[in-house]
């Protein structure tokens, strides 16, 4: 159905990336204005608002394209599923995701459903379940759960885990751990929500598993090293950020103040962008202050070409010649590659390479 982008909410937490690629929303943009067709928009309705959970670049490359309306698939439903169904969106297909949208999904993932295990929260949001571990444990605890609590959720999964093991779902890292209360050693009531979307009882684990998963509380199983002392070990310096390029790789020191600054290179696409859709809309309306006074194709031409040249001098990868040294004509001496060099210049094999390597550094 057609729906009036103006009516469609996008400030309920929905938004599953860490930033919006305001590249690849210029881009979008201008194949709009070209005539392109792109997906609807997947849009959750509450009964009084429109919530945005998949398209949030289409969205922006609409608005800025001009449009007052675009195609949305519209389900009934809440705020809350519409931001889980979000954190499940381009794991793969859409724009690439980066490092830190994936840490703000799996993040989100556990702000909501923290009784889930790390294997169905790395099923839902496209990551490994160690990385989710290591998050969970970065995290604050969530709420106590108590023998009482009866809660079942109300997830799906459209996987079949039917044959999986009850510890494999439950305990595959001391950082699986969750909150209890409790009284001595009664296990009754306390509850772990699986891959499979059941919910299981910890008094059916193991000795080992039980062990791990109330963080100790339970007696370990005879082969478990006893917790060395109760003071705190020292808390070890964060490592600093690592900044990658639009394809995963690190950006080396020399090539950062170019990169920083590719935000200057986008606000001039960007108002190039909206000059040529107003420029679109007073050709449709027969505007006669512009149609009378200028030839508009011309004057889109130029700004065509204009954004193509402008196009050329924003980073995008690190060159995979010089490795962002600059001593080779490719670059020509910035030791960064535009979109366009990169997609016309590499040879598919050294982009091969690239993302192996990538995905040796960050394990995704």
């Amino acid at each position: 159905m057609k729906i009036k982008l103006t009516d469609i909410r996008i400030d309920g937490g929905t938004q599953p990336r860490a930033a919006i690629n305001n590249e690849a929303v210029a881009e979008y943009a201008e194949s709009i204005q070209a005539g392109d067709k792109f997906p609807p928009l997947e849009v959750v309705f509450d009964g009084a608002a429109y919530w945005l959970w998949d398209g949030f670049h289409r969205y922006h490359a609409a608005m800025q394209a001009g449009l007052d309306i675009f195609d949305a698939n519209v389900t009934p439903g809440t705020l809350d599923q519409a931001r889980w169904r979000s954190l499940a969106t381009n794991k793969a297909h859409g724009l690439r995701r980066t490092n830190e949208d994936k840490r703000k999904a799996a993040s989100t993932a556990l702000e909501l459903h923290p009784e889930m295990s790390d294997h169905a929260i790395a099923h839902h949001c496209g990551v490994s379940h160690t990385f989710v571990g290591k998050l969970r444990q970065e995290l604050p605890p969530p709420p106590a759960m108590t023998c009482n609590d009866t809660t079942k959720s109300d997830v799906s999964f459209d996987m079949p885990c039917n044959d999986m093991k009850r510890d494999d779902n439950l305990a595959e890292s001391p950082s699986n751990r969750f909150q209890v209360n409790m009284t001595g050693n009664d296990t009754e009531g306390q509850k772990r929500v699986g891959l499979d979307g059941k919910t299981y009882n910890i008094e059916n684990l193991t000795d080992r598993s039980r062990h791990i998963m109330t963080g100790g509380d339970f007696p370990p199983p005879p082969d478990c090293p006893p917790p060395a002392g109760n003071v705190p070990p020292p808390v070890p310096e964060p490592p600093a950020p690592v900044i990658r390029d639009a394809v995963g790789q690190s950006i080396p020191e020399r090539c950062l103040a170019l990169w920083n600054r590719r935000a200057e290179v986008q606000a001039l696409l960007t108002a190039i962008s909206n000059i040529r859709g107003k420029l679109v809309r007073a050709q449709e309306d027969k505007d006669e202050m512009y149609t009378n006074a200028i030839i508009i194709s011309s004057v889109m031409a130029e700004l065509d070409t204009a954004y193509r040249e402008l196009k050329s001098a924003q980073p995008y990868a690190v060159c995979t010649y010089c490795h962002g040294e600059g001593d080779c004509r490719a670059c020509k001496g910035l030791g960064m590659l535009s979109k366009f060099k990169w997609d016309t210049a590499v040879p598919k094999e050294h982009k091969a390479y690239v993302a192996e390597n990538v995905r040796k550094e960050t394990g995704q």
